[in-house]
């Protein structure tokens, strides 16, 4: 919440952010737009929302974050913004509900990720795609956390549970 009034152009602007783009770019592809029913895990202030848009049908954005989510909302690119932990949304969905499903710097506050893959690989309809992203590292565990409060997951134990949730 605390970040919420200038978290697009601190991470955008200054940082040079390009996550969003990189993860929608893929999905997406090339080619002519699609009617896309695409799920965005932790939306933020919309930045996927963003890149996703013209090639989407329906946008729905999950997060916990109340100012983050007002955020999103005032940039009306979402059908439906939901205030909910991740989780808990993606047991409660309909199953083969969305073409795509997103997760742009989310996972780096979620240690074990098995039951999230789960859960997205049931939600995910036939031939759906799910891009995400994490921040990497060669540890002896799966995932650890870091100092500065933020996951770091191995790209072993993301290979294996995706392989497990019939996601690879």
């Amino acid at each position: 919440d605390n970040f919420a009034a200038d978290f697009d152009h601190r991470l955008v602007d200054d940082l040079g952010y390009r996550i969003p783009r990189i993860l929608c770019d893929y999905v997406v592809g090339p080619g002519p737009a699609r009617d896309l029913r695409v799920l965005d895990l932790g939306c933020g202030t919309g930045l996927c929302g963003t890149h996703i848009k013209s090639a989407s049908a329906r946008r729905v954005g999950v997060g916990v974050s109340p100012a983050m989510l007002a955020k999103a909302a005032e940039h009306g690119l979402y059908d439906r913004l939901i205030e909910m932990d991740i989780a808990e949304y993606l047991e409660s969905a309909p199953a083969a509900a969305f073409d795509v499903v997103l997760a742009a710097d989310v996972f780096v506050y979620i240690g074990d990720l098995a039951e999230v893959f789960a859960q997205v690989s049931r939600v995910l309809a036939a031939g759906g795609k799910f891009a995400f992203s994490i921040e990497s590292a060669d540890c002896a565990s799966d995932f650890l956390l870091q100092p500065n409060g933020r996951y770091v997951q191995s790209p072993n134990y993301i290979r294996r549970i995706a392989a497990a949730s019939r996601l690879a």
